[in-house]
């Protein structure tokens, strides 16, 4: 079969108006629908599978980004070859282009593939992968990585198809492959009851398709006729077409640089930071279970000793099952006040660099709230805090306090110094200190 034009490239002799707007808004609605795809996507991974499954989901990102980057630095770069060389009228070279850059596309497509099962958890680990992410990372990225030449060959095939004149089949080509996810992954996830690996099943699925609609376009390219010889790899070609596609490949690995800091500095700060809410979080199981959210190989004197800092000690000591006692879920059987002591001392165990409170205490009567404070300072003074309360008692004796009124700060300097320039701070202070102990019994 010889390499002949068959239609002449719209690019070439179309209006400028006319080009922008096809070509345009059939882009505006793939990237669109992409981005609603992946919220989507991220939700019924939540729902689903819970934060572990997210966080496996954006440690494995980095390496799909990695295969897109390849493909983009071929694919891009033939969709600028062959726009230039049917500029110049040599659409022979413009088809060898073409096919030269899919055969190594879809060998640099198996290649990844394979290098990513290999390496897969030193990898994960490079990305910013926990020990509690890992094995969701694992069991996603394992399935992930098979879908590496499909997805590569959506990446590298899409600005081909555009650059021929195709924008719209290029977007549809987008368009079922992401459907088809989120189609699946309800049904993967929820009803066959898959998990993570349900998602990345549904991913993949919508990969093929998307890959099978893009590849039969080799027979019907506009611009040129792709033969056997076509796909043929030249050294000097795919030089020329990588060049070309350079400028993405660098844009797609910057992503991959900031998503593995990003990651990384994420961990550091969950290693080195906690936060306790007023409304947190008690699983089904044990007091002591429970606890081990924040530290999972707690001894049993670290764990005394956080719920001794937080005041929790003597109240689980009165349980006829002390630090065994089960908690339903939500901690439906323990009090407001017991609650946050629980959460507090969790939080504790992590031994946190930074220790931030969340209106942490407001169902703690102010008695028990004193002795928090006053454990806190003794026994973890080198620990930073970060306390937001309404109540001042719980704040007073903070190195700099910030007060906000409607959003925004009106002052700030220590308790004393508030006392006399904040009329707000004083106000509150002041009635606050007339209801005097009325919370004492709150719990």
């Amino acid at each position: 079969m010889s390499t002949t034009v068959t239609k002449t490239n719209p690019l070439g002799t179309e209006r400028i108006g006319k080009l922008i707007l096809t070509f345009a808004v059939p882009s505006i609605i793939s990237m669109v629908v992409n981005a609603l795809y992946n919220i989507v996507d991220q939700i019924f991974i939540g729902q689903g599978v819970g934060y572990l499954g997210n966080g496996a989901t954006n440690v494995v990102m980095p390496m799909t980004v990695i295969a897109i980057a390849l493909s983009l630095l071929i694919g891009d770069g033939a969709a600028a070859y062959l726009s230039l060389k049917l500029g110049e009228g040599d659409e022979k070279s413009a088809a060898r282009g073409v096919g030269c850059s899919i055969s190594v596309m879809a060998i640099a497509g198996i290649i990844l593939c394979v290098l990513f099962q290999l390496f897969l958890e030193p990898l994960c680990r490079l990305f910013g992968a926990t020990e509690d992410i890992l094995p969701y990372a694992m069991e996603y990225g394992r399935i992930i990585s098979y879908g590496i030449l499909f997805s590569s060959i959506d990446s590298g095939m899409a600005g081909m198809i555009r650059a021929d004149g195709s924008p719209k089949y290029s977007m549809a080509g987008l368009l079922v492959g992401c459907i088809t996810n989120i189609i699946l992954d309800p049904i993967f996830i929820f009803v066959f009851h898959w998990g993570v690996k349900g998602a990345a099943w549904a991913t993949i699925a919508g990969q093929i398709l998307n890959a099978f609609l893009y590849l039969a376009y080799i027979w019907k390219f506009k611009s040129i006729r792709l033969d056997k010889e076509c796909f043929r790899i030249s050294g000097k070609v795919m030089a020329k077409v990588s060049s070309l596609g350079i400028s993405s490949f660098i844009t797609q690995i910057a992503i991959v640089l900031v998503m593995a800091v990003t990651n990384n500095i994420l961990v550091t700060l969950r290693d080195n930071v906690a936060m306790v809410l007023q409304k947190n979080v008690l699983f089904s199981g044990t007091i002591k279970e429970n606890l081990r959210w924040g530290k999972e190989d707690a001894t049993d004197e670290e764990i005394i000793n956080a719920c001794r800092l937080a005041q929790a000690d003597e109240f689980i000591r009165d349980f006829p099952a002390g630090y065994d006692t089960h908690i339903e879920r939500g901690g439906a059987n323990v009090s407001g006040g017991q609650k946050q002591r629980i959460c507090i001392a969790r939080a504790l165990l992590k031994k946190p660099k930074i220790l931030i409170l969340d209106d942490s205490t407001s169902a703690v009567d102010t008695k028990t709230d004193a002795l928090i404070r006053k454990a806190f300072r003794e026994q973890i003074p080198d620990t930073t805090k970060i306390i937001i309360a309404q109540r001042i008692s719980s704040i007073q004796d903070a190195d700099r306090i910030l007060v906000f009124d409607n959003g925004r700060m009106e002052a700030v300097g220590t308790h004393g110094e508030l006392l006399e320039s904040s009329p707000i701070y004083r106000e509150i202070y002041e009635s606050q200190t007339k209801e005097g102990g009325s919370d004492e019994g709150r719990e």
